[in-house]
């Protein structure tokens, strides 16, 4: 056997690292497609009956995730749902008070809201108590807008809004957050959640509290205007269990307390154009 020159040895060690940096875009080309076409649509619930991918969604369906949420830096579930699903909403005063919402210009009492799979309302408000809840507890929000009385009922002649709570997965997760601000405003929060075995756990409690502002301002033209502030104080908690015994087979309970006590100013006719505190407490159980 003749053995090679070294000149003949660079060169093909020069030759085989040409063809190296030329192979190197063509293999990052084909993994970028492998990882692309794994991607999977965001899955709604609330269109059909059955689950179906966003993107082959007929309806107009808006998808608030928990991604959006935690960056929204939004304060209320109300706030998330004017400014993501554009629902028009009717706050009676700051933090804590009263909130209407229409929904394509029907009334409050024309959507549907549901709280994983569950109506909910008020017996006094006749509509739903969005400022009883928190958004720790939220997974996620679907608002289907338009109407939807074939798989609702009459009363969804609006739309529906269905908010999901957190549910488990993956391996122990504790969470924690506090938080203080203006008006000897106070948050905080506790959330434990995972997944093992088929079984899937989540629960989570907060509570916050604000001093407020008042909910009349200064000068009103009816003189109804008291200088006290109007604060509130809510306390959230949620639990969430489940089994998955066959893909696509789930078996699972889940319960939920909201309490507020919130303060708004009312107004005194037939007397002295005076106003005072009224107390307003709102329970919601799920």
């Amino acid at each position: 056997m003749q053995a090679s020159s070294p000149r003949a040895t660079l060169r093909a060690v020069a030759r085989a690292s040409a063809t190296a940096l030329v192979a190197l875009p063509a293999l990052s080309l084909v993994a970028t497609g492998a990882f692309a076409q794994t991607s999977l649509d965001p899955v709604v619930v609330i269109g059909t009956r059955e689950p179906q991918a966003l993107s082959k969604s007929v309806a107009d369906i808006v998808l608030i995730d928990r991604d959006t949420l935690r960056d929204s830096g939004a304060a209320s579930v109300e706030e998330v749902l004017r400014r993501y699903a554009g629902l028009q909403i009717l706050q009676n005063g700051g933090p804590g008070q009263t909130a209407g919402y229409l929904l394509r210009g029907t009334n409050t009492n024309s959507t549907v809201v549901m709280i994983d799979g569950l109506r909910i309302g008020s017996a006094t408000l006749g509509q739903a108590a969005f400022e009883a809840l928190s958004l720790d507890q939220i997974e996620r929000i679907e608002v289907l807008r338009g109407p939807a009385s074939g798989l609702y009922g009459s009363d969804a002649v609006g739309g529906v809004i269905q908010i999901f709570t957190r549910r488990g997965q993956g391996p122990l997760n504790i969470t924690a957050g506090a938080a203080v601000g203006e008006y000897d405003s106070r948050k905080a929060d506790f959330a434990v959640s995972g997944a093992q075995a088929g079984f899937d756990y989540a629960a989570s409690i907060g509570r916050e509290t604000s001093d407020g502002v008042s909910s009349i301002r200064p000068n009103d033209i009816n003189g109804y205007y008291n200088p006290d502030r109007d604060g509130f104080r809510r306390t959230a908690a949620t639990a969430r269990l489940g089994f998955t015994p066959a893909d696509g087979h789930r078996i699972g309970v889940s319960a939920s307390q909201n309490k507020l006590n919130s303060q708004y100013d009312s107004a005194n006719f037939g007397g002295p154009r005076t106003s005072s505190p009224i107390r307003r407490r709102t329970s919601a159980t799920g």
